[in-house]
């Protein structure tokens, strides 16, 4: 059992729509945070929205529902949605493009690396599609749903999206939820998918509709509304909570515990377990005892596996409530 909050608490619901329709099957949606610090207008009109004016603090759950792709990186530029005082309005602050010696990209919040120097693609697929029972667990499904903690680059995004387009068993519809604290823009999403010319078209065709970098759910329809994109930029301790969603598979893509110990904690393992289906699976790459105790005292049966290339292990697990526990 998990509760469900209404955003207003008062029934009220503030929509705004285009109605011109382009055609396209794709669209973008912007959910605005449950709270709004300042009285603001915020200027949407770049990406073929009315302004939208959140008028008293307090007052939040405003969708803005665009079928219009998203403005180009420069365009948000323009819109104020990547400089720093409208992130701090939204208590939003956006990640930069930065590499190591070896040219492998670093956060510089965290001092980590986003993905594995032996290759991003592989290591998605092994740790957390193969290690989810993917591509089998999702065929012939009506609806699947797969939770993320750490969007990133969209890496993973990128590789399940391939994954199951390739899969003529695949199910009708696929939902992807992943939250993100410190998103990146365009231009630098752009720079590092060059790293996966496979991911070419798909990665060109998120970026089209890639949402301005404003906190809140943001949900992207993409393959005719068959693939759902929700994307949750803001803290996930926070987010987490409010997050509607059922989930079947859960990828668990954080920083390093040692460096971002709040995405791996307690608290976080019962939010996510407060939202698994009925024989949900999880995986990722870290081992680390404390992650594995938060996650079996949330109700998951947790295995170690076969890490990807150097990594001599990786973690899968069961949500399970019966019977959590380690097995070897």
């Amino acid at each position: 059992m998990f509760f469900c909050f209404d955003p207003f608490g008062d029934g009220f619901h503030a929509q705004a729509s285009r109605q011109v329709d382009d055609g396209r099957d794709n669209r973008f949606v912007l959910r605005v945070g449950r709270k709004v610090v300042y009285k603001r207008l915020v200027n949407l009109q770049f990406v073929g929205l009315k302004a939208l004016e959140i008028a008293h603090r307090g007052i939040t759950g405003a969708e803005v529902v665009n079928r219009h792709p998203a403005p180009s990186s420069s365009v948000q530029g323009a819109m104020g949605l990547c400089d720093p005082e409208n992130s701090l309005l939204m208590k939003l602050e956006p990640a930069h493009l930065t590499v190591d010696a070896n040219g492998t990209p670093v956060s510089e919040s965290y001092g980590d690396i986003y993905y594995s120097v032996a290759g991003g693609h592989a290591q998605a697929q092994h740790v957390f599609i193969d290690g989810n029972g993917l591509p089998e667990r999702w065929q012939s499904r009506g609806r699947f749903v797969i939770l993320e903690t750490g969007f990133g680059f969209g890496l993973n995004f990128l590789a399940t999206w391939l994954a199951w387009r390739d899969d003529p068993q695949r199910c009708r519809e696929l939902h992807f939820v992943s939250l993100e604290k410190h998103p990146f823009c365009a231009d630098d999403l752009a720079r590092a998918h060059a790293a996966w010319p496979e991911f070419a078209l798909i990665a060109a065709e998120l970026r089209r509709y890639w949402p301005p970098l404003v906190r809140g759910e943001h949900r992207l329809e993409l393959e005719g509304g068959r693939l759902i994109l929700r994307l949750v930029f803001g803290d996930a301790v926070e987010e987490l909570p409010r997050l509607e969603a059922s989930v079947d598979a859960f990828y668990l893509d954080g920083f390093s515990p040692a460096k971002n110990p709040e995405l791996w904690s307690p608290l976080l393992c019962r939010s996510l377990a407060c939202r698994a289906a009925p024989g949900a699976t999880l995986a990722t790459w870290s081992v680390a005892g404390s992650v594995r105790q938060a996650l079996i005292a949330a109700r998951f049966a947790v295995k170690k596996r076969h890490g990807f290339a150097g990594k001599r292990q990786m973690l899968v697990g069961r949500y399970c409530p019966a019977d959590p526990t380690e097995q070897p």
